[in-house]
């Protein structure tokens, strides 16, 4: 018992040299720690140890804190507020979606030389009844799924919307000067990892496109993209929410794919500065500059917009027994899965 009476003087001793040591740079803390701990009435020496303990680490707290000599680094680890400014959307471009609200698919082009192996029995016209050539119908397939496709001898076909020769289906050939990988809609020329498909209704053609999700992610050609691109295509299945980017071959979609761990949402933004210079600046673009958001979210508008496209083309259900069946569509699977230029 007399050693722990010894220790806790000590350590009392010691507190108060500590204490006046910083006396001179605040008397308070010099004061509050010089201070030893009153004598326990009941003399217990155990709880008389440890408040002699407490007021030594009190001391070696206080002390620094109040001489302004902090070795801890606290000062540093918080740095003053940024000023408040304010964000102004027509300025600095603005989301069109909830955070990941907008589906991110893939196209490419349909490449002749992956179905040499196959027969050439299905030929195809132009619009204007001119004979092209026969192609294997899996090649066509895809060619009309896609929208854009390359030949074995170099040429670019396009697709160029329904006709009455041949499948039923007509398609062009491009300049390759003007068009090396396919165009779009107004004749714009698609460009790897750039063009992408939109609904018009709410990214306006021509628009540049900034989308966070595609930001430092690594393309196939060694680069990182800056997360720009540039609404030149449109799509039949492109509706609403989903935006589809062209990436030149199923290779490239694989790789793409993997890089974002399958992950395909985007927040697509507009207006956006940092994506202006892939604007083409072509005079038609001043037009394509309208969107139909009030009647898309509109409820009766949308109503409406909703009522005309199941009546476009298509018979009025059967009813029978109190349950609606579908009439059997006369449409083959090509047509109802084709690309719409």
């Amino acid at each position: 018992m007399r050693f722990i009476s010894l220790f806790a003087c000590l350590l009392a001793a010691a507190a108060t040299a500590r204490a006046d040591e910083h006396a001179s740079a605040s008397p308070a803390a010099a004061v509050a720690s010089a201070t030893p701990p009153a004598p326990s009435q009941t003399g217990d020496d155990e709880t008389q140890a440890a408040a002699a303990l407490s007021a030594v680490e009190s001391a070696k707290l206080d002390a620094p804190l109040a001489a302004g000599k902090d070795g801890t680094k606290i000062d540093e680890r918080t740095p003053d507020k940024l000023p408040l400014t304010a964000k102004v959307k027509e300025c600095c471009g603005y989301p069109i979606s909830d955070k990941e609200g907008f589906r991110l698919s893939f196209y490419w082009l349909a490449y002749e030389s992956e179905y040499a192996n196959e027969r050439y029995d299905t030929p195809i016209y132009t619009k204007n009844g001119f004979y092209i050539g026969s192609f294997p119908s899996a090649f066509i397939f895809e060619l009309k799924l896609e929208g854009s496709g390359i030949l074995r001898d170099g040429r670019i076909l396009n697709y160029d919307g329904e006709c009455n020769y041949g499948m039923g289906t007509c398609f062009k050939t491009l300049a390759l000067d003007s068009h090396p990988l396919g165009a779009g809609v107004q004749s714009r020329p698609l460009v790897p990892f750039r063009s992408i498909a939109v609904d018009p209704r709410y990214i306006p053609i021509g628009s540049p496109v900034y989308i966070p999700e595609l930001v430092g992610a690594l393309m196939p050609d060694g680069t990182r993209h800056d997360g720009c691109l540039r609404a030149d295509d449109m799509g039949g299945a492109i509706k609403e929410h989903k935006i589809d980017f062209f990436v030149e071959s199923y290779f490239n979609f694989k790789y793409l794919a993997e890089q974002q761990w399958w992950r395909l949402k985007a927040t697509p933004h507009l207006d956006e500065p940092r994506c202006e210079y892939l604007r083409l600046g072509e005079p038609r673009e001043r037009l394509n500059e309208h969107t139909d958001w009030l009647a898309l979210h509109n409820r009766p508008s949308h109503t409406v917009l909703a009522m005309r496209s199941k009546s476009s083309g298509k018979r009025r259900p059967v009813v029978a027994h109190g349950v609606p069946h579908r009439r059997a569509s006369s449409r083959t699977t090509l047509t109802s899965s084709s690309r719409s230029r």
